[in-house]
């Protein structure tokens, strides 16, 4: 499971950070906070580098763990992003238009991984993405409540879940 995250335009070079938590078993293995190399035209573009470097993340403990014999092939690894753009982007292989065109194309290789069920991109809200931790400044309650399911797999309160139950970001 990969929880991806960027937080737009740094003040001194307009460019964006990445923060990515790659997690086993609901348990972090991974993380990374990392200022993007270029400057993003959108939040949508500044998600897909995100992506990016989470996917390259997550397949490496992906293969690892298939190496091992602890992670069956076929099943697929789930990365979350708080941008619902970027989830449709990784859905579409092959589809450059005007409104996309600017994206480097090694970010499409995101789509190939999407096509071969390598990984699905899926969409969640910003307000439980634990990758905001190494994005953005958060409020000592906001930090505490992505610390506390990350180390101790306490979930989200209802007032942050709202009515919708993510039961994928905790422990069975």
């Amino acid at each position: 499971l990969s929880l991806v995250g960027s937080e737009m335009c740094i003040r001194d070079r307009r460019r964006s950070t990445s923060g990515t938590v790659v997690t086993y078993h609901g348990r972090p293995v991974l993380w990374k906070s990392k200022l993007q190399t270029c400057t993003a035209d959108s939040t949508h573009e500044a998600e897909l580098y995100a992506v990016h470097q989470s996917l390259k993340l997550g397949l490496g403990i992906r293969l690892s763990l298939i190496e091992l014999l602890e992670l069956n092939p076929t099943v697929t690894t789930p990365m979350f992003v708080d941008n619902a753009a970027t989830v449709q982007t990784s859905k579409l292989k092959d589809q450059i238009s005007n409104n996309n065109r600017h994206i480097d194309t090694r970010f499409f290789k995101i789509c190939d991984h999407v096509e071969t069920g390598e990984i699905t991109v899926l969409w969640c809200p910003g307000a439980i993405n634990p990758a905001d931790l190494f994005t953005k400044p958060l409020t000592y309650q906001e930090a505490l409540s992505h610390t506390d399911l990350l180390l101790s797999n306490i979930p989200y309160s209802p007032e942050i879940m709202g009515a919708v139950s993510y039961t994928h970001l905790t422990l069975p």
